[in-house]
């Protein structure tokens, strides 16, 4: 932007000054003229004020020259004219509508250019645009071909307003109020040409010789012009300063002024500002001056127990008395400086020496002061009384006077001592911690207390009063009534009890002052606690002991008879112990029975076979059962007789048992083996047994009454397993006869042989010769074994033929062989014979084939199956031909030899050891016991009895047959079981010593044996289950048992009958020993 040629300094005034003075008055600021003096005017500036027109511009921002080649275009309009174009064109003339013109010289002979400019919008428009853009062109044409063009660029035409004529100067308004150079919207042209503002002194500001004073300005111009600053007081020049850089604000700080050399009165302060060429802005302010203190006249201070007033008086000669300010001092509290005549200080300490202090300043600040030293007075204390008890009470002193303060108390016509002791003598106390435990009262009693203090210059305060009322002891507390859901307490009414307080099962409820408590809705047979206590004017007191009582239990539950036991003159009843019971009553035959405690009763003298009636009830303190149901009971008849004529018909598996019925029988139980068993019938069959095993039976009969006595027992024996086929079957033939040879088949009481399928005949021994045969005939043979259980199987047919008629020896030379032998194994024959002569050969025939066997007697036959037949013959030759067949040899190899038995088990008692094994056909076994061997037989099982408990055994077993015998099994050890108990005790300790049985057939032969050391162990109740201590030989009442007591020795015998085909497991009783010693200790416990 062009300067102007004229440059023309203005000022804007911006005093935008709140002369603030501590009463709180303000002056307005208000506008000057430029060249006139300014006093306390608000911020403002100084503005010009021009005329304003419009007028348009070229704007070649834009312009460039580039060259290419032109396309086609389609002008709006456009100017053309012949001749070079310079480059770039320059030529542009802008005319007074804004539209640009252009000259475009070209005097280029061979081309023929042109040169025009395109404008937006349209010539054709009738008025001129506020903007028009213009873009020109230069091309070149040879032949009526474009050969050249240059793109030369655009110009812009523009409307802009600018400032005319001066039309108004130095105009004061707030800064933004116009442009700072520029059309405003009121359509003249404004110029904003600077400000000046006083920062001190304010208007009307009064100034003391205790100020700290800068006379300061701020001043600006917008040209950044060099500003000449000056200031006066009262029309003397004091100072100038000299600023640049004002085109942003400057602060002006002119010299510190000593205030001392002004005199008391009113000054003005001038400020001056130029920039050399305008007239300078002057600015004036009026200040006060006041170096002389105020004068104070009377002061009043009083004072209470937390507070001190004071008030007084002071005048000023300068400034405005009414602007005259106090400050007032109590120890270490200042207030503000303020207006009032009278204050007052408080949350000051009772019983404190305060300093006090008076200030009164004037507007310039001097000040004066008056002092002196005030104590507060004791504040009247307040009573608190806690921590009631019985016989002391707890007086906390409630205020704020210090620890060390006096204080009186009084109870009555008493007084409290330091010691909290109760003296007829005032006495002033101190009380640290502010609070103190009168002791030494009597309980349940209201005591007045009474309470004042004192400074320490001896000035008491008023007193104050509080009651308070020692705790009351609790009465005693009874248990009046009780049921089966409530239980009801009762006291005696305490003097003064404004209530009562119960705790019932630790819930603590209020009781009024009701000297009576029931509580309700418990449960039935539940303990339950109690305790009270006594509320009065003090308080709430201690807790009498603590009460016990139950409810009544629930009726109980009705008994059930769980067992009865009969005799022919004798009924026990025992019925379950019922829970909460405390008695029992049994009704007999219509008679009730009160049996205490006892859950069994004994009814005595009864006849035999007769009925009679039952039931029972539990009682207790809540009331009785409903009765149990009747139970109608007969007394046992007499026992039966002894069967007899008991006898047994066996076969090979089973024995049936036979016997005559005796009077009364109602059943039989019968004894197999050592095994009871019931039988309804005279009759039984002894099923499953092993062949050829003896079994011993005898019987007894019994009926509800009891049992006979055993018949005399009778031992039948099964019959023997039907025969194995003979082994070892050997044939030997002549002219006219066959002889039949084997081995002995087990349990064989004779034997068949077939002959030729046709005839068989019978034979107790072990061979048989079947004679007069035609020579050289072929016949068959087959052997079975027989006994009472039935035939064996027939062996394999043995073919053997008779000899044919041959010539005698005589006549051929050579011998006949004599002493033929085999020996036989399961996969070999080796037949042997006598030599007949010296250097003899033999032939043999095996299984109808021919050998030559040499001159050996020997002839091995190897590579045999087990159980198979084969036949030889022998015959010698020599030089004179062959000698004549030997009869001829039937046999059979033997069979294969088993292996070692297998599942070999075992089960132990305390004195016997059984073992148990696989069996099988034909095979017979060996046991070995602890190194000695027993056969068994062809059985499989072996029980080693009459052995030591807690012995150690070593068993094996294996097989045998014909062939041989089979390897041992592996070798078992076991030990018997050992019946004795072996416990860690300490001396004195008592413990139980349960007796049990298993699988009790029947307790008539059993005696039950516990052994000990008495010196170890001292017994103390032989039977737990009953409610005494039982330690003597005889019954034990209540039970159906009865114990021989020995020196270390206890024996227990049951009187129980147990359904026959039936057994009894269970507890026998249970003993209670105490030991004597401090080490392990040994029970043994044995049925004989």
């Amino acid at each position: 932007m062009t300067k102007l040629a004229i440059r023309v300094l203005t000022f804007v005034l911006l005093l935008g000054i709140f002369i603030s003075v501590s009463f709180g008055n303000m002056e307005s600021g208000h506008f000057i003229e430029f060249g006139q003096e300014a006093r306390a005017a608000n911020a403002s500036c100084y503005y010009d004020k021009y005329s304003s027109t419009s007028e348009w511009y070229l704007d070649h921002s834009n312009e460039t020259l580039r060259t290419g080649q032109y396309s086609d275009v389609i002008w709006d309009y456009y100017e053309f004219c012949d001749g070079e174009v310079s480059s770039p064109i320059t030529v542009l003339t802008l005319e007074s509508d804004g539209y640009v013109s252009m000259s475009c010289p070209w005097d280029y002979s061979t081309v023929t250019g042109y040169c025009w400019l395109k404008r937006t919008p349209s010539v054709n428009s009738n008025f001129a645009p506020e903007e028009k853009i213009y873009r020109y062109y230069s091309y070149g044409f040879s032949g009526g071909q474009v050969i050249y063009g240059e793109y030369c660029g655009y110009t812009i035409s523009r409307k802009r307003d600018i400032k005319v004529s001066l039309l108004e100067s130095n105009i004061i308004a707030p800064n933004g109020t116009y442009p700072v150079n520029g059309k405003h919207t009121d359509g003249y042209w404004y110029v904003n040409k600077g400000s000046l503002s006083i920062n001190s002194p304010i208007a009307n500001e009064v100034l003391s010789k205790g100020n700290n004073f800068t006379p300061s300005i701020s001043v600006t111009n917008p040209n950044g012009d060099t500003l000449t600053c000056k200031y006066y007081i009262d029309s003397a020049e004091k100072e100038t300063k000299t600023i640049s850089n004002t085109a942003t604000a400057q602060l002006v700080n002119f010299s510190a002024l000593d205030i001392n050399t002004l005199s008391d009165g009113n000054h003005t302060f001038k400020f001056e500002v130029s920039d050399g060429n305008a007239s300078p802005m002057t600015v004036s302010v009026d200040v006060i001056v006041d170096n002389s203190p105020p004068v104070i006249g009377a002061v009043n201070i009083t004072a209470d127990a937390t507070s001190i007033n004071i008030s007084g008086s002071a005048t000023d000669t300068v400034s405005d008395g009414a602007s005259m300010q106090y400050r007032y001092t109590a120890g270490s509290t200042v207030s503000n400086w303020v207006n009032n005549t009278s204050y007052t200080i408080g949350s000051l300490t009772p019983n404190t020496a305060y300093y006090v202090k008076y200030e009164a300043r004037d507007k310039a600040g001097n000040v004066s002061f008056k002092e002196s030293n005030v104590r507060t007075k004791a504040q009247v204390p307040q009573l608190n009384i806690n921590n009631n008890k019985e016989t002391s009470l707890d007086l906390l002193i409630n205020d704020s006077n210090p620890a060390v303060t006096q204080y009186q108390i009084m109870a009555g016509s008493r007084y409290v001592n330091a010691s909290g002791i109760l003296t007829s003598s005032p006495e002033w106390i101190t009380v640290p911690g502010k609070k103190i435990t009168v002791t030494g009262l009597t309980e349940n009693t209201q005591y007045n207390f009474a309470i004042k203090a004192k400074n320490d210059e001896g000035i008491e305060s008023a007193a104050t009063q509080k009651a308070g009322t020692t705790l009351a002891l609790p009465p005693k507390v009874n248990v009046d009534k009780k049921g089966i859901t409530y239980i009801n307490l009762k006291w005696e009414a305490v003097s003064g009890a404004t209530g009562y307080e119960i705790e019932a099962d630790g819930k603590i409820s209020s009781n009024g002052t009701a000297t009576t408590y029931t509580q309700n809705g418990l449960e039935a047979e539940t303990s339950h606690t109690y305790r009270l206590r006594v509320i009065n004017a003090g308080g709430t007191g201690p807790w009498s002991d603590i009460v016990q009582a139950a409810t009544y239990p629930y009726p109980p539950e009705t008994p059930v008879i769980a067992e009865t036991y009969t005799t022919q003159s004798a009924i026990t009843i025992n019925w379950d112990a019922v829970d909460k019971a405390t008695g029992y009553e049994i009704e007999v035959d219509g008679k009730i029975i009160n049996t205490g405690i006892n859950t069994t009763y004994t009814d005595e003298g009864l006849n035999p076979d007769s009925t009679h009636k039952y039931r029972v009830r539990a009682i207790n303190d809540g009331g009785s059962s409903e009765w149990s149901a009747y139970t109608e009971i007969s007394t046992l008849p007499n026992p039966p007789e002894i069967p007899g004529n008991l006898t047994g018909k066996p076969t090979m598996k089973n024995i049936t048992l036979t016997w005559e019925v005796p009077d009364r029988a109602e059943g039989y139980e019968l004894e197999i083996d050592g095994r009871i068993l019931q039988v309804e019938t005279n009759t039984y069959i002894h099923e499953g047994l092993s062949t050829n095993t003896s079994h011993k039976y005898r019987i007894r009969a019994y009926n509800k009454g009891g049992k006979s006595q055993w018949s005399e027992p009778v031992t039948v024996t099964t019959w023997p397993d039907i025969p194995s086929v003979p082994k070892n079957i050997m044939a030997t033939a002549e002219q006219n006869s066959i002889t039949l040879t084997w081995y002995s088949s087990p349990y064989a009481e004779s034997y068949d042989v077939q002959i030729d399928e046709k005839t068989t005949v019978n034979t107790k021994g072990m061979s048989y010769t079947n004679e007069n045969l035609t020579s050289g005939t072929e016949h068959s043979y087959k052997i079975r074994a027989v006994n009472i259980s039935g035939n064996g199987e027939w062996s394999n047919p043995i073919e053997i033929a008779t000899l044919p008629q041959e010539e005698s020896s005589s006549t051929t030379g050579a011998a006949i062989i004599a002493n033929l032998a085999a020996v036989v194994t399961n996969k070999t024959v080796i037949i042997a014979w006598q030599a007949v002569e010296v250097n003899a050969q033999y032939d043999i025939e095996v299984d109808g084939v021919v050998f030559d066997n040499g001159k050996d007697t020997v002839f091995n036959h190897t590579g045999l199956k087990a159980e198979t037949f084969h036949t030889y013959r022998v015959r010698t030759k020599n030089a004179n031909g062959n000698g004549q067949w030997c009869a001829v040899l039937a046999l059979s190899t033997l069979p294969d030899l088993p292996g070692a038995p297998s599942n070999v088990n075992v089960t132990v008692t305390d004195t016997q050891v059984q073992l148990t094994w696989t069996k099988e056909e034909g095979i017979s076994y060996e046991v070995e016991a602890d190194g000695e061997s027993i056969n068994v037989g062809q059985v499989s099982n072996y029980t080693d009895e009459n052995l030591a408990p807690g012995t150690s055994h070593t068993y094996r077993v294996r097989g045998k047959n014909i062939t041989g015998v089979t390897a041992w099994s592996d070798s078992i050890m076991k030990s018997t079981t050992s019946p004795s108990y072996e416990l860690e005790c300490a001396k004195d300790q008592e413990f139980d010593f349960s007796l049990l049985a298993a699988n009790v057939q029947d307790f008539g032969d059993i005696t039950f044996v516990v052994t000990y050391n008495p010196e170890e162990l001292e017994v103390m109740d032989l039977c737990e289950f009953t409610a005494g201590k039982d330690t003597a030989t005889g019954a034990i009442s209540g039970t159906n048992i009865s114990v021989t007591v020995k020196e270390g020795r206890i024996e227990y015998r049951v009187n129980e009958s147990i359904n026959p085909g039936t057994t009894w497991s269970g507890e026998i009783s249970a003993m209670v020993f105490r030991a004597k010693v401090d080490s392990k200790v040994q029970i043994n416990f044995t049925i004989e």
